[in-house]
């Protein structure tokens, strides 16, 4: 083979790899968020099993970025009428003297219709949260049937929302914490 013929096609090769370099977007475009006190529940302190409680997640499309002036509009950044979350819930335990996260049967939670995405892992529960009618909003109401007695509570800490991975979109990821003051007091009995 001709020399110029072999350094044309290894110049062909070296440029079509640098095509690929994935320089000019796609995978990995995310983008981090945060926000706070997006989480509400009425907590009665004591219930019955039998009972269910319920929990509220509801936050606005528009949403700050660090170093930006004008908010993010998530829904038209990703495409996403849904976004991904999970949740931990707790039962205290007489011998290790703790709480530790158990597992939540998929048919003991009560979920709205629009969160589509529910599954279940070992000590937590992830569903979705889906843009309102008004489309100007995020929210979902889930609900725990409360099935056997004892101290329980939810752990809200360190709760992360995401935005479906799509290759053609960028994804945005949302932290959540609470201030001092939306701090939720989420520890309950369930009496028989």
């Amino acid at each position: 083979m001709d020399i110029k013929i072999r350094v044309g096609v290894t110049v062909f090769c070296l440029l079509l790899v640098g095509c690929f370099s994935n320089d000019d977007g796609g995978f990995g475009r995310t983008v981090s968020l945060n926000i706070q006190d997006a989480i509400s529940m009425e907590n009665l302190k004591q219930y019955n099993v039998g009972d269910t409680i319920f929990f509220d997640l509801r936050f606005s499309r528009y949403l700050a970025e660090e170093g930006f002036d004008e908010p993010v509009d998530i829904f038209e950044t990703t495409k996403a009428e849904h976004f991904s979350f999970s949740f931990d819930f707790q039962k205290f335990s007489e011998l290790e003297n703790r709480f530790s996260p158990i597992n939540i049967d998929e048919e003991f939670v009560v979920a709205e219709k629009r969160d589509l995405d529910t599954f279940y892992y070992y000590g937590g529960y992830g569903t979705s949260v889906g843009l309102n009618e008004a489309q100007d909003s995020y929210e979902t109401t889930v609900g725990i049937i409360l099935v056997e007695d004892g101290l329980f509570r939810f752990d809200f800490d360190n709760i992360y929302i995401q935005s479906p991975y799509d290759f053609e979109q960028v994804q945005i990821s949302i932290y959540h914490s609470f201030s001092v003051d939306g701090r939720l007091d989420t520890e309950f009995e369930v009496l028989e």
